[in-house]
């Protein structure tokens, strides 16, 4: 294989807590692609599929451009390669009838596994033309899956919608007080914040704006650590991104642990020092 064709593959890995059967339906009807597929403001507007070897798919999708209001209404196509009810589906994708998509031909493979309290869901894109393309259909499939967990699991899906999954964007903030109770009073007077206890853990708090998550807060560990604003950027691989910064000069400050119902997470340090956060989204599978 090509160099190339291997750096540009996208690889994605969820967990959903429904049988394989449900995920799909989801994947193949009609009705079920309209409610999930596309990121934010993208939605899919219209979908035909003929879910069988040879059998072809279109999508009509709207974009939204935030701002301004201004849409597009982008196709893509493709062509059902390997159709095996309900483990693995292989088809070819391309966007049509708009120059800000690339129209080169990729290849999509979902691949179900069953597993105890529901499906490790396996998605692997590639034949990307270039790394932006890539990273650009990460951002995309992530919030995708998102909206998929919404609409099978609602109660997860939540839960995972409250974090801003976009791959390379913030994901999550998080503030460390040495006095956490002065700080969660400072934020209610401010802004009117509201707190609650995370069930994985009663001595992190969730900080809230009505039911609206918007940050973590934490005692900060030991006389030695001053308050700080700690930003998480979401990753679709956790341990290759840790390496690929430390390739360019930064350093590892937490190394990657797991924490309940949000994932595997690490700090690190940029060249300069500036101190900043991964989250890879959960997987079903612990770190």
């Amino acid at each position: 294989m090509n160099p190339l064709e291997s750096n540009t593959t996208l690889h994605l890995r969820r967990f959903l807590p429904v049988p394989r059967a449900r995920v799909w339906e989801a994947l193949t009807t009609e009705a079920d692609l309209c409610r999930w597929l596309g990121p934010g403001a993208c939605y899919c507007t219209q979908a035909k599929c003929d879910p069988r070897v040879g059998g072809t798919f279109h999508f009509r999708m709207r974009v939204v451009t935030s701002g301004t209001g201004e849409h597009r209404e982008p196709s893509i196509r493709g062509t059902y390669l390997e159709v095996r009810e309900p483990e693995r589906l292989v088809f070819t994708w391309r966007w049509a009838d708009d120059p800000e998509f690339d129209s080169e031909e990729t290849q999509i493979t979902f691949q179900l596994h069953a597993v105890d309290g529901g499906t490790d869901l396996h998605l692997t894109h590639e034949r990307f033309p270039t790394f932006e393309s890539r990273d650009s259909h990460g951002h995309g499939w992530t919030a995708s899956l998102v909206k998929m967990l919404v609409l099978l699991a609602p109660a997860a899906g939540k839960r995972a919608e409250a974090m801003d999954q976009a791959v390379g964007g913030i994901g999550w903030n998080e503030l460390v007080s040495t006095d956490a109770g002065s700080a969660r009073s400072f934020y209610g007077d401010l802004f009117g914040w509201t707190s609650q206890p995370f069930p994985a853990d009663p001595a992190y708090s969730i900080l809230r704006i009505g039911a609206k998550p918007v940050g973590g807060l934490m005692q900060a560990p030991g006389s030695g650590v001053p308050s700080h604003w700690l930003h998480y950027v979401m990753v679709t691989d956790l341990d290759a991104s840790i390496a690929k910064a430390v390739r360019l000069g930064g350093g590892v400050r937490v190394p990657s642990m797991t924490v309940p119902d949000v994932g595997r997470i690490a700090v690190l340090a940029d060249p300069q020092g500036a101190v900043f956060g991964l989250c890879e989204p959960p997987s079903g599978q612990d770190g």
